[in-house]
């Protein structure tokens, strides 16, 4: 025989914990009406919303439904069996690692809607607070500019705001008292900028002032930057990794490692970024990191021992993060992987890394992913590495697909990251068609690039044609 457990008369979701507790099995409802199933389900989502935002101890600006449905997917449940008892003491059980962090990061800047002023003084600060810049003759000029690359002058200003940013971060975790919640979104704020600091071809030798949290405390980390070639220039432009070793050996400071994303600007290699992600059989990148696996496997041995046998932070955004796990698969005992908006790996680099891992005598490599809000590219790819937690990014307001993957949610105010079973988003149906039609799609647009880079390497042998 069926119970049925009215929950007509509850008005929070405490009075519905103390029912599914003292309750073994049975079904949720309004009555034994059939029609009142989804009026059911309502109430029940409206107060597992309550739960959540109870548990964040504070109101927040998100959209708890999202929330909501991102527990039910973790949990591999419908929304119609909410109202089994069974089910929903499942579900609600799961509000306490459901929202990892709520809140707004360190401010470099005040908050607005959209940023006045010349793109040199404001690309970073558009890119950081996920705005844009006033004018579209202002974004046209930033959007020409990545494309063009090559210019010193303008390169120079922009490197400048990356370390100016850096600072107004550090000035503002001085200067402010912020919550747990909020520490953790400048963490991975710090890490989405770094990420991006490839794109401004950062300089053998400069150094720059990068925040970081040791040992509980917030600390100006002084690093020296090293640039690692990965291709020989034969095929086009030479594409770089960045290592970043702290000046300091006693700051107990991790070395960081850089990789590039896929780039518009010739003279930093968008030939061979673009062709490798679309090499048939093989993960985006693993194409341009085999080319250089020497290097950067000795980079990471030589700052492994540097910093005192601490794991190597490595960063990347899209095809950068795709590298990172590339890394990972390589030398999982020496890195740690920081990815933001990336694909997953195709089986050779999970098979390589699942081999590795077998002999390791310490604990699984620490591999975090963050997916903003819509982003598209994190849907493509077989599978995430063993041991990943991986993590959602829901921005105040809604973006559209191409900001969701460019700009840094992070930066904003009223941002929520939420878990994700990374497990059950491997088993995605969206997941196997999207990466079905990528690896359909990859072989002619192999072809197409393998074409460019011949025509390139043609011209360059007849010396009609710099290297771009």
């Amino acid at each position: 025989m069926v119970i049925h457990i009215h929950i007509d008369s509850m008005k929070d979701f405490s009075e519905l914990k103390e029912t599914l507790s003292a309750s073994a099995e049975g079904v949720l409802g309004f009555g034994d009406k059939r029609s009142a199933r989804n009026k059911t389900v309502s109430k029940i989502e409206r107060l597992l919303g309550d739960a959540i935002l109870e548990k964040i101890g504070e109101p927040q600006s998100f959209n708890t439904e999202k929330v909501v449905k991102q527990i039910l997917f973790n949990c591999g449940v419908r929304r119609g069996d909410l109202r089994l008892v069974s089910v929903a003491k499942r579900v609600f059980a799961a509000v306490d690692g459901i929202v990892h962090a709520s809140g707004s990061a360190a401010r470099a800047y005040e908050a607005e809607s959209k940023i006045d002023g010349n793109w040199e003084e404001n690309f970073v600060k558009s890119l950081t607070m996920g705005v844009p810049i006033e004018t579209k003759g202002e974004q046209k000029e930033v959007n020409k500019a990545i494309r063009i690359g090559g210019d010193a002058t303008r390169l120079v200003k922009v490197r400048q705001q990356f370390q100016d940013i850096f600072g107004r971060l550090f000035e503002s975790l001085q200067s402010c008292n912020l919550s747990s919640h909020d520490e953790r979104l400048t963490e991975v704020l710090i890490g989405n900028i770094l990420s991006y600091y490839p794109f401004v071809d950062p300089q053998e030798r400069k150094t720059i002032n990068i925040p970081q949290k040791i040992d509980g405390s917030w600390v100006n980390v002084e690093y020296c930057i090293e640039k690692i070639a990965l291709t020989d220039g034969k095929r086009g432009s030479t594409v770089y990794a960045y290592g970043l070793k702290p000046t300091d050996k006693s700051s107990k400071a991790q070395s960081i490692l850089l990789f590039l994303a896929t780039t518009h600007v010739p003279a930093f290699g968008s030939l061979l970024t673009h062709f490798t992600d679309f090499v048939p059989g093989f993960t985006p990148g693993e194409t341009i990191y085999n080319k250089g696996k020497t290097e950067i496997q000795g980079w990471i041995d030589g700052a492994y021992k540097y910093s005192g046998s601490k794991a190597v932070k490595t960063y990347g955004t899209s095809l950068g993060g795709s590298m990172a796990f590339i890394a990972a698969s390589h030398q999982p005992d020496k890195v740690e992987v920081f990815a933001y908006n990336p694909p997953a790996s195709l089986l050779g680099v999970s098979r390589r890394y699942e081999k590795n891992i077998k002999n390791l005598d310490c604990e699984l490599p620490k591999i975090e992913v963050f997916r903003q809000e819509n982003d598209p590219v994190s849907l493509v790819g077989s599978k995430w590495l063993r041991g990943v937690k991986m993590f959602r990014v829901l921005p105040e307001k809604q973006h559209k697909l191409k900001p969701s993957h460019s700009m840094h949610f992070s930066g904003q105010h009223n941002v929520t990251i939420l878990e994700i079973d990374a497990a059950r988003d491997n088993a995605r149906i969206s997941r196997k068609v999207a990466t079905l039609v990528y690896q359909i799609f990859s072989a002619p647009i192999f072809v197409f690039n393998s074409l460019k880079i011949l025509i390139r390497m043609i011209q360059i042998a007849l010396n009609k044609a710099p290297v771009k």
